[in-house]
């Protein structure tokens, strides 16, 4: 605009300028923000720190569960075998009673054999007739 003045060669107006006045803003220092390298390095090493022991406790935690999860199972195991045996000893009694066994030979065929038609042998290898050990008894 200075130019405008000289071409036109009047000096008399009086030219109006912009004057434009640039505000400069103090920058706000940010409180929090990290100051230097080393402070820096130190936050970075206690969140690793953190996260590490974080991760060391969870999985103590984990392992536990499982303990006791398995604990509960085998549990569980026990009183089934538990049960079963108590079955199995009940059968067993049932089974090694006298009357039942002879009940049950009689099924398979077993006879009962008469006194007359067994004889005995002694040790020195002679055979004895059921007349004789009937005497001796």
């Amino acid at each position: 605009m200075k130019l405008a003045r000289y071409v036109h060669g009047n000096v008399a107006i009086k030219e109006e300028f912009e004057q434009t006045q640039e505000v400069r803003r103090p920058k706000k220092k940010n409180r929090r923000s990290l100051r230097n390298m080393s402070e820096r390095t130190l936050y970075l090493l206690m969140i690793i720190v953190f996260v590490i022991v974080a991760t060391i406790v969870i999985s103590r935690y984990a392992a536990i569960y499982e303990l006791n999860l398995r604990t509960a199972q085998m549990e569980a195991d026990i009183k089934k075998l538990q049960s079963e045996n108590n079955d199995l000893k009940i059968k067993m009694t049932k089974l090694s009673d006298p009357e039942s066994i002879m009940k049950d030979a009689q099924m398979m065929g077993m006879q009962q054999l008469e006194i007359n038609d067994v004889n005995i042998i002694s040790s020195n290898g002679k055979a004895k007739q059921d007349n004789d050990v009937v005497s001796n008894q």
